[in-house]
């Protein structure tokens, strides 16, 4: 594609380049041919920032925000997802201070970082979240606190009944189907 003359900057429905897509999903090699043929490396600072967000890297975390990153970019997830679902309490505090958007999604309708942190029991998370506006009643593929509840059984040692309380205290509500 790069011989027949394709567009090495053209951006998908989030903005992400060929090469930003490469980093994110790891493909050093597809990253140095895209350098190579003279790609722009503008939107590697977010790429680097969900990752970090994700490994739990706070220093790089702040060091990325400073910088100027943007941070609510989405590649199929977003750094306040990643760390989020994660149990990074300090990078969700940090991103949520510097203006993540608390219900930006992964994909339309899909996850978002309430429904990660409360399916994983984070319960400082889950607060966080609710107390910087995320919406406890969000539509989706599934429910709030039915996916919390879930949870339980995949999340050993996480705070699910306090999420739980927590979540209903906020408004959350079950489907009329559970």
């Amino acid at each position: 594609m790069i011989e027949a003359g394709a567009d090495l900057d053209a951006r998908d429905d989030d903005g992400n380049t060929a090469m930003m897509l490469a980093e994110g999903y790891r493909h050093p090699k597809i990253v140095r041919l895209l350098k190579q043929a003279g790609a722009s490396e503008e939107g590697m600072n977010e790429i680097a920032l969900i990752e970090a967000a994700s490994d739990g890297n706070a220093e790089q975390v702040r060091a990325l925000i400073q910088a100027g990153a943007d941070i609510n970019r989405r590649m199929n997830s977003t750094a306040l997802c990643n760390a989020a679902s994660r149990g990074h309490d300090e990078i969700v505090r940090m991103l949520i201070e510097a203006g993540a958007d608390v219900n930006k999604r992964t994909s339309e309708g899909y996850f978002y970082p309430l429904l990660d942190a409360a399916y994983a029991g984070h319960l400082e998370i889950v607060r966080a979240l609710v107390e910087a506006g995320a919406d406890a009643n969000a539509e989706g593929f599934c429910n709030l606190l039915e996916y919390a509840e879930l949870g339980k059984g995949h999340h050993k040692g996480g705070q699910h009944a306090e999420v739980i309380e927590l979540l209903k205290q906020a408004g959350a509500t079950k489907s009329q189907d559970f």
